[in-house]
């Protein structure tokens, strides 16, 4: 019985931390964009005709960098949970989550 309650939970905190992967993933996309934007505009205008775009765009990665930080924060703690709930049974954390490393 508790393994099998212990295979459900897991199952339950992989569904809630791939959420915030896929978050991480989408922001990492978009922090991409903007530093290729950034790349660009530097080559194409080396006087910095661009100079409040490239400003505007380093804001956005910097806010998006902060999220990711967030998200990855958040995520390690709600996996560190899981060996205080059942410590008799996992031993390592990363046994639960193998995708973690």
């Amino acid at each position: 019985m508790q393994v099998v309650e212990l295979e459900e939970s897991r199952k339950g905190l992989l569904k809630e931390n791939q959420q915030p992967r896929e978050s991480i993933s989408g922001l990492q996309s978009q922090v991409q964009n903007p530093e290729m934007s950034i790349s660009s505009a530097k080559i194409s205008d080396g006087h910095g005709k661009h100079t409040s775009e490239q400003e505007e765009l380093n804001s956005q990665i910097e806010a998006a960098s902060a999220l990711i930080d967030k998200l990855i924060t958040e995520n390690l703690e709600l996996v560190e949970k899981v060996p205080y709930r059942f410590s008799s049974k996992v031993s390592n954390v990363l046994d639960l989550v193998p995708w973690f490393c």
